[in-house]
C-alpha cells in the first residue's frame, strides 16, 4: 500500500521530462481527475517515470497536459488510531521558458483519498498549471 501511495505522489507531480509521441494505449498507472478553470474534468494517467516535470495523458485520447507550474501540494498522512501528518510541498515552476507551442494555460485540481484499514489514510490535493498538447 506504502510503494502504491508513493507511485500515487508521484504519480501527481504529473510533469513534463519525457518525450509523448501519440499513444496507442493508456499508460499504466493509476488514474486520477483533474477539474480545470477552463471548465473541462480530465482522467489522466502518467507514465511509470521517476523524473521532474512527467506529462499526464489523458485517457481515451492521445492528448497531453504539460505541466509549467504547480501550486502548494497537501500530503497527509493518517495510520490507523493515529493522529494525522499533514506536510505541504511549496508551489514550483518549471525551469526555463514555456514553450512557443504552449496554447492556452489552464490551471486544474486534483484531489484523492486512499484508504486502507491496516496501513490508514493518504491523502493528496494540490493544483498544476499547463497546456495540451495532441488530439482530444
Amino acid at each position: 500500500m506504502l510503494k502504491r501511495l508513493a507511485t500515487i505522489a508521484a504519480t501527481t507531480a504529473l510533469l513534463v521530462a519525457l518525450p509523448v509521441s501519440a499513444a496507442q494505449a493508456d499508460p499504466k498507472g493509476d488514474p486520477f481527475t483533474l477539474e480545470c478553470d477552463n471548465g473541462e474534468t480530465y482522467t489522466i494517467t502518467t507514465p511509470p517515470a521517476e523524473a521532474d516535470w512527467t506529462p499526464g495523458l489523458l485517457t481515451g485520447s492521445t492528448s497531453v497536459i504539460r505541466p509549467v507550474a504547480f501550486g502548494e501540494i497537501t500530503f497527509t498522512f493518517t495510520p490507523p488510531g493515529g493522529a494525522p501528518v499533514t506536510e505541504t510541498q511549496p508551489a514550483m515552476n518549471k525551469p526555463g521558458r514555456i514553450p512557443p507551442n504552449a496554447h492556452e494555460l489552464i490551471t486544474c485540481s486534483f484531489g484523492e483519498t486512499f484508504s486502507d484499514p491496516e496501513e490508514g489514510t493518504f491523502e493528496i490535493a494540490g493544483t498544476v498549471t499547463g497546456f495540451l498538447t495532441g488530439r482530444r
